[in-house]
């Protein structure tokens, strides 16, 4: 099981997103929820005049693709594979991102909207006239063998929540060619599964369902038969580890996107050229996408200072006011939030953080506004709650808006004295009133307990050691000891791990792993807040049956409910969110904004303009 869509959010390159709309249109299929849309995007138009050449991207240092076959593993269940590499060559049913928007994009998804039936749990997909790039159709065998695979290898996939995708599909069948029906276990909230559950399928050829190179298609037997898919996804996946071959081996030059693959190297660096038996609406204009990978922010920042080899990069946040000829800066927000992990089973401090009064100290001492100001420079955006407050969106509730718990070192101390505490400023709180009544520290926290916490985030650059310096500094004048240490990525994030009290892997105590990227509609933040899935081993029933409630009632009711009661029960501990990064673009390169809030790269929209 995933705990999380890793987005790699380089401190050095932190900013936040200036929206500019353009325009487009959408479609309501409203059917008891306040916001579906099904939206489209503009179309283009290039100048005729136009010289279409190359367009290079910079990928940041140390998050590049490293995985080509959709269906991700949890290791390799990244942005940077999912919706910045993969989706170029294979489209999923739906998909997302709409002027600056965590909309379903209408024109470049293989389907139609989905048909609702309540009453037989049945939701109807009927499939657009889309080919591979072998000339095939995609049909709804290629659904079928999509779905069959993920079911047999759930615990294999990176996004796989248990009870939800793929448990909550009872059966799927194909009506015709070109449309299929699913039956659920029950009833969902349409918007929810439609952009949530939907987004993820993505068909795949038959030329793919089978178990050696020699193999004709469909000799596999998983589209036919689930129990005969873990031998494909074995040869699948295995082909997939082998990244020098991504670009020759005839397996994945068979795509449906809009890009084929022309060169990519285990350094990264990728070179499509266009899909010419592309049968989707917005064809690649220009001739050729590079991503290129950079050992360092400052190499790539000097190869935009050259003017020459960067189309498409970025720059530190300390240097987005000094102007860069030839390029426009653009902040690029993503539909996330960040937060800190508590781990309520370690064995020394669990007691003390299962203390709702505790999470509200803590709370109370993270300077959101000053931590943007400073630390992000401007660029950035409080989390308040699981539902993104930017970009504007109907979702956020009035509740989260309100920031229930603003920065005040004053409050954090009264609730601290006011449970028990003894509170010593910059020294050692303990507690002297221990049990778990009405003024008393809480139920597990024994007499003379110090109110101290070892914090581990990740080491994203000077910003984020900034930021936590911030909340160690405003803590400690609440009396809360704050004890920092940075690790690379990975290492928290593997160190952030679900556990027992007397397992060895429970000694953390609060982890800092940089944000967690959300689905399109903002419910649930199921990985960290339901109680079989937490990180942090959160138990909470009643939120369990909120999360429910946002996920399968048919209005947005749910979603108030579920955003304000993990806002003021703080299983997570709130913090400003850091933009993916501040984008240089070339001012002649037209397309590419608004950025996807999605973080998706769509360069068939790109064009080169006089």
């Amino acid at each position: 099981m995933n705990k999380r869509i890793s987005v790699i959010v380089a401190g050095a390159t932190i900013g936040m997103m200036s929206v500019t709309a353009c325009t487009g249109g959408s479609a309501s299929t409203n059917k008891g929820n306040m916001h579906t849309t099904f939206a489209t995007g503009s179309s283009t138009s290039v100048p005729a005049a136009a010289t279409q050449k190359a367009v290079t991207f910079a990928w940041q240092p140390n998050s590049v693709p490293n995985y080509i076959f959709p269906l991700d593993s949890a290791t390799y269940y990244t942005v940077q594979n999912m919706e910045q590499f993969q989706k170029l060559m294979y489209r999923p049913l739906y998909m997302y991102g709409v002027n600056g928007q965590p909309v379903v994009q209408a024109d470049d998804s293989l389907a139609d909207a989905p048909v609702f039936d309540n009453a037989r749990h049945t939701v109807t997909v009927k499939l657009k006239d889309r080919r591979w790039s072998d000339g095939s159709q995609v049909t709804a065998q290629d659904i079928i063998f999509w779905q069959h695979l993920v079911t047999a290898e759930k615990d294999q996939w990176g996004g796989y929540v248990t009870g939800l995708y793929p448990d909550n599909i009872k059966s799927v069948k194909a009506d015709n060619p070109h449309q299929v029906t699913f039956t659920l276990d029950g009833d969902y909230n349409h918007t929810w599964f439609w952009y949530n559950e939907l987004t993820y399928i993505t068909p795949l050829p038959q030329a793919w369902d089978k178990t050696s190179d020699g193999g004709a298609p469909g000799s596999g037997g998983c589209t036919a038969d689930v129990n005969k898919c873990k031998a494909v996804y074995k040869y699948l996946s295995g082909k997939a580890r082998k990244l020098a071959s991504y670009a020759s081996d005839p397996l994945w030059q068979i795509v449906d996107g809009p890009w084929k693959l022309k060169a990519f190297d285990s350094s990264g660096n990728a070179t499509f050229v266009p899909n010419t038996a592309y049968t989707g609406p917005h064809k690649p204009k220009i001739p050729e996408f590079k991503a290129v990978a950079f050992t360092s922010t400052d190499a790539e920042v000097n190869a935009l200072r050259s003017g020459r080899s960067v189309d498409v990069g970025y720059v530190p946040a300390a240097q987005a006011s000094v102007p860069l000829s030839g390029y426009q800066l653009v902040p690029w927000l993503w539909w996330g939030v960040d937060y800190l992990q508590p781990n309520y089973n370690n064995p020394k401090v669990g007691a003390i953080l299962k203390q709702l009064y505790i999470r509200q100290a803590l709370q109370h001492v993270v300077d959101q506004k000053s931590v943007i100001k400073g630390a992000l420079d401007g660029y950035g955006s409080e989390t308040t709650g699981p539902v993104p407050l930017n970009p504007s969106n109907p979702y956020a509730s009035a509740y989260e808006k309100s920031d229930p718990y603003p920065f005040s070192v004053a409050d954090s101390k009264k609730l601290l004295a006011g449970h028990g505490w003894s509170v010593k400023p910059n020294g050692r709180t303990t507690c002297t009133a221990p049990g778990s009544g009405p003024g008393q520290c809480g139920a597990g926290i024994k007499a003379g307990a110090v109110l101290e916490l070892n914090l581990q985030y990740a080491d994203y650059g000077t910003s984020y050691d900034q930021s936590m310096n911030s909340f160690r500094s405003n803590a400690a004048q609440a009396g809360i000891t704050i004890n920092v240490q940075k690790a690379p990525a990975n290492t928290v994030i593997g160190n952030t791990v679900r556990c027992q009290p007397t397992d060895s892997t429970c000694s953390w105590q609060l982890s800092e792993y940089g944000g967690y990227a959300l689905r399109p509609y903002p419910a649930p933040l199921g990985q960290e807040l339901s109680s079989g899935n937490s990180d942090g081993s959160w138990n909470d029933p009643h939120g369990d049956s909120l999360i429910q409630g946002a996920v399968r009632g048919n209005s947005d009711d749910g979603l108030t409910q579920y955003q304000n009661y993990f806002a003021k029960q703080l299983p997570l501990i709130w913090q400003p969110l850091p933009v993916q990064q501040l984008s240089m673009i070339n001012t002649k390169l037209q397309g590419v904004v608004p950025q996807n809030p999605m973080l998706t790269l769509t360069p068939e929209n790109w064009y080169w303009s006089n």
